[in-house]
């Protein structure tokens, strides 16, 4: 079994803002698919004691962490929780990053989030092609917009959830780091949904995104046929994810 990349062992993955653009060949260059978390939350403590917290949590994360101060947000008691490249199976969530302890943990010491917040995941580019990649931007961006909108638990703040449909190009690469779907040099980056630190929402998000990436390797679909890529999507979650068919089945309904 692949495990994740040993953040110690990379200390220049957190030197900088852009945090994802790293080179290192276990994930660079691989074909499985490996995802990563960005997760924006907040403390309103004083700044002594934020920064006593910061350390605290920093001390009591495993090496697969790296919690951070966020420029990006307006507060000051704005962190960024990264993640480094995981292989997204219940054993390596549960058991080697241990995801459950780390939210708890988060709670345990007064953070929260917000309407501000936001939850990114990575994907590796290795793991797709380029009509992957256009097959996800038609369905996000083209095909349904207003349902993963809805999905995204971040209605209130559409600038950073769904900017960036002038984007969708023939080059199919966006440049623009703050779209819903964005692009870094080795992955792209899902930013359309609401920082959460609850563990059923956040793996509700992890499942709808590798529900999108699966779907785009297999689907014949072309891909100016709008309506085709819609059915063909729910056919593909009906079987492999029920949880999401049923939440956008209902949401079809309303």
């Amino acid at each position: 079994m692949s495990v994740p990349i040993n953040i110690k062992e990379y200390p220049q993955l957190v030197n900088s803002r852009r945090f994802w653009d790293y080179r290192v060949p276990q994930t660079g260059q691989s074909k499985e698919l490996f995802i990563g978390l960005e997760l924006e939350v907040q403390n309103t403590s004083s700044r002594q004691r934020k920064r006593f917290l910061t350390k605290l949590v920093n001390k009591r994360l495993n090496q697969f962490y790296c919690l951070q101060y966020d420029c990006t947000l307006d507060t000051q008691g704005s962190l960024e929780l990264a993640t480094v490249p995981f292989k997204p199976t219940y054993t390596v969530i549960n058991r080697i990053i241990k995801l459950p302890t780390v939210l708890k943990l988060f709670k345990k010491h007064s953070f929260f989030t917000d309407e501000d917040c936001g939850l990114h995941i990575h994907v590796n580019r290795s793991h797709l092609n380029l009509r992957a990649e256009l097959l996800i931007l038609e369905l996000v961006f083209i095909v349904m917009p207003d349902i993963f909108r809805k999905l995204s638990r971040r209605e209130k703040f559409s600038w950073c959830s769904f900017y960036g449909y002038s984007w969708l190009n023939s080059n199919c690469i966006s440049t623009e780091l703050y779209s819903a779907v964005s692009k870094t040099e080795r992955t792209l980056e899902f930013r359309f949904f609401g920082g959460s630190i609850e563990l059923n929402e956040v793996l509700f998000s992890i499942s709808t995104i590798i529900s999108i990436v699966k779907w785009s390797k297999q689907s014949h679909v072309p891909t100016d046929k709008s309506n085709y890529l819609k059915m063909d999507f729910l056919r593909f979650i009906k079987t492999q994810n029920p949880r999401l068919f049923k939440v956008i089945t209902d949401i079809l309904r309303r």
